[in-house]
Parts: C-alpha cells; sequence; structure tokens
C-alpha cells in the first residue's frame, strides 16, 4: 500500500513538474514574441526630426491695458524623410508664411494667456494646427522656443 502511494506521489510529482515546464515554456516564448514584434514596431515608428530656425519674434500683445510685448526665438520640427517640407522650408518658400502665422498668433492673444505656465501645451498645439491648417503640401510635427520672453 505504501509502495502504491509512493508511485503515485511520484506520477503526480512528475506530471506537476511536466505541466510546469510545458507552462513557463509558453510564457517564455511568448515574452519573446511580443517583446521582438514591439521592437520591430517601435523601429519603424520612430520619427526624427529636423529643425529650421525660424528668428527672433517680436510681437505686441492683445492687451488693451498696457503695451505688452512678446520677445522669442522660435524654431519649427518636420520630419527628416519628408523631402516636401524640406524643399519648402530650405528654399524658404514657405517660411515667410510661417512667420506671419506666428506673427498673427501672438498678436491676437493677451499677455496673461502667454503668461500663465500651464498654457505651454497648449499655446505649442494651437501654433502646430494653424501652422499647419496653412500648408497643403507637409505638415510640421514639432515647435520649439529657444526664447520666450514677455514684456
Amino acid at each position: 500500500m505504501s509502495n502504491e502511494n509512493s508511485s503515485n506521489k511520484k506520477s503526480k510529482t512528475k506530471v506537476i513538474f511536466l505541466i510546469l515546464v510545458i507552462f513557463s515554456v509558453i510564457i517564455l516564448t511568448s515574452i519573446w514574441y511580443l517583446h521582438s514584434n514591439n521592437m520591430i514596431i517601435f523601429k519603424e515608428s520612430k520619427i526624427h526630426e529636423v529643425y529650421v530656425d525660424l528668428g527672433e519674434f517680436t510681437v505686441g500683445l492683445n492687451d488693451t491695458s498696457k503695451n505688452r510685448y512678446f520677445k522669442g526665438k522660435l524654431s519649427v520640427g518636420y520630419n527628416k524623410k519628408d523631402s516636401i517640407a524640406k524643399k519648402q522650408l530650405a528654399k524658404e518658400n514657405k517660411l515667410p508664411v510661417i512667420k506671419d502665422i506666428v506673427n498673427n498668433y501672438f498678436r491676437n492673444r493677451d499677455y496673461d494667456f502667454f503668461n500663465d505656465l500651464n498654457n505651454e501645451k497648449k499655446i505649442k498645439q494651437e501654433l502646430l494646427d494653424v501652422i499647419n491648417k496653412n500648408l497643403q503640401d507637409f505638415k510640421i510635427i514639432d515647435i520649439r522656443f529657444s526664447q520666450y520672453l514677455l514684456q
């Protein structure tokens, strides 16, 4: 009887061990598969930006109580693989259009809006939206301020 119990326990242990090994192999294979696929997707979706300096802006803000100004330098970024953007921005065909849009954007906002630190992302997004709305052939994907001064 004890021999039967002992052999029964051994066979149960072997079955449990075999199930654990199979389960571990399945999990490790799944992790490897998912990890390798995510790396491929990540590599394909990586965008490299190229930036074009728009120069310095000094713009009067829409503030009726005082004469307030924005003074800053900014650059716009586009996808490095976008040959149309490269041509349009390298030849400076679209730079005057973009600069005019930026001037108008700042001219139509007030000091309090730009002075609120919570509006940084909103300012960049609104600028991207209004610039891209006026560009038919390519898109700007990022805006960077290298100087940002309110007076």
